[in-house]
């Protein structure tokens, strides 16, 4: 048994029978709260499947009146027909599960959740290519919006397809269609809380309390796999609602090392330096992420960005501070005021830690870069090192040796006498060392090839003897 199932076993020994006859009350209603989560998830694939993703295909199939290639219908479509059709058969199994105490002896046993959680867990894997592909799809969607037929399209009739659903199961308003598209990275984590809280309100004299326990370890495993993306997704989500939001003209938002940090109205106080000198005071809305500084009117209206890498921030009283770039000539600085004096150290610490993120990120940078670019000089020089090597050590072996015309005759009597080097103009007259004919007859890949085979013998041989 693991510490935590050791935990409970010791925690059913201390309980009481009423708290025993509480503890399956809640039992049954962790069971009714993964029966009713997951009829309420596969309504809202359902609807994500009829209002969007049949009338997008269908679009394709017609006049193109959006301009949408295959791939892009593919992107947004991802495999959501796949996880439509797996959900419904889920869910089928799942509301054949009591609620209730297990079978009586001799019974017909009804089907529990551990058994069917083993059963699909290895389904749930369906969720990698559609979690695979997120980005691509708010990608392709974003670009699409700016076609004014397509955002017309979702504004219309997929809005009203969406709201036509939620009413006919009993619902308010209906979600944004990124709401219904963010469901499906979110539901295999929620399985494994809800299989952790049936398994902490389980005896461990139940006859599912072990196989309870598999089934947990059989969907963390696939859980975990896809936890790995499930955050950067959510947050491309939110960049992607901020983004919606904001009207007028800027670069996009969606970056994958950007995270949306804070969001809220300040007042503004813009400076800026010229010809005429110049102050407006503006009521404006920041968006912190976490490489720049967004803000925009009241409505949403685009005014202006700033990278966050240079800043430095001063005090100017207990609700106002000032952001001061060096990189722009134009603006001065910028004032920032809050109501409350909370508000305003709340903010200032908020861009503060981005600030000092940055720049420590910055730091690294160059500390990484100086070390490749030591290494590379390093690397040059042991580089040099071995060539002279190799080729001082290839003008001694090919140089005669200084022992006498006899003794060099007697060593080399029967040997074939190696051919005479050719003089060329500058040289006739002149004797040339044998050293110097190999040398002149060795090509440049036959001396890269020396450079090769003997350098690292030579250095280590150099290195050893010093």
């Amino acid at each position: 048994m693991s510490d935590e199932d050791l935990e409970l076993v010791a925690k059913d020994a201390r309980m009481t029978p009423a708290q025993r006859a509480k503890r399956d009350e809640q039992r049954a209603l962790v069971i009714s709260e993964i029966q009713s989560t997951e009829r309420s998830y596969v309504q809202a694939l359902d609807a994500l499947h009829d209002a969007f993703v049949v009338p997008l295909r269908q679009k394709q199939k017609s006049d193109k009146p959006f301009d949408m290639s295959p791939a892009q219908v593919a992107a947004l479509c991802s495999n959501l027909e796949t996880l439509v059709n797996f959900h419904h058969t889920f869910l089928d199994s799942l509301s054949q599960v009591a609620a209730s105490k297990p079978a009586a002896a001799g019974a017909t046993a009804a089907p529990s959740i551990p058994a069917i959680f083993m059963r699909f867990s290895e389904f749930f894997r369906l969720y990698i290519p559609y979690l695979n592909g997120y980005e691509q799809s708010l990608n392709t969607l974003n670009k699409l919006r700016k076609n004014s037929k397509f955002s017309d399209w979702l504004n219309g009739d997929v809005k009203n397809g969406l709201q036509a659903h939620a009413t006919r199961n009993g619902g308010g308003a209906a979600l944004d269609l990124l709401s219904y598209m963010i469901q499906p990275v979110q539901r295999v984590p929620r399985y494994v809380l809800l299989l952790k809280e049936l398994k902490r309100q389980t005896s461990p004299s139940h006859p599912e309390f072990a196989s309870l326990g598999d089934a947990l370890a059989a969907v963390q495993r696939v859980a975990s796999v896809i936890n790995e993306g499930q955050r950067a997704i959510e947050n491309m989500s939110k960049l992607m609602t901020v983004q919606q939001r904001i009207i007028g003209d800027f670069e996009t938002l969606i970056q994958p090392h950007r995270r949306l940090i804070r969001e809220g109205p300040v007042t503004v106080t813009k400076s800026s330096s010229g010809v005429f000198n110049s102050t407006k005071v503006s009521r404006r809305v920041f968006f912190l992420f976490s490489d720049i500084l967004l803000w925009t009117s009241d409505e949403y209206k685009f005014k202006g960005t700033l990278d966050l890498t240079p800043v430095k921030l001063v005090h100017k009283s207990a609700t106002a501070f000032s952001l001061d770039s060096p990189h722009s000539a134009a603006q001065k600085a910028l004032e920032v005021s809050c109501d409350t004096e909370a508000e305003a150290a709340s903010w200032f610490d908020s861009i503060q830690t981005v600030v000092k993120a940055l720049q420590e990120e910055r730091e690294k940078r160059r500390d990484r870069t100086r070390q490749v670019h030591q290494r590379n000089l390093t690397s040059l020089h042991e580089h040099d090192t071995v060539h002279k090597l190799v080729t001082s050590s290839l003008q001694h072996l090919s140089t005669p040796s200084d022992s006498s015309p006899s003794s060099h005759n007697r060593a080399s009597a029967g040997r074939v006498p190696p051919p005479v080097p050719p003089r060329s103009a500058a040289t006739h007259g002149t004797k040339s060392t044998t050293a110097d004919w190999i040398l002149s007859q060795l090509s440049g890949w036959m001396l890269w090839l020396a450079r090769i085979c003997l350098g690292p013998w030579l250095l280590l041989h150099k290195r050893c003897c010093m």
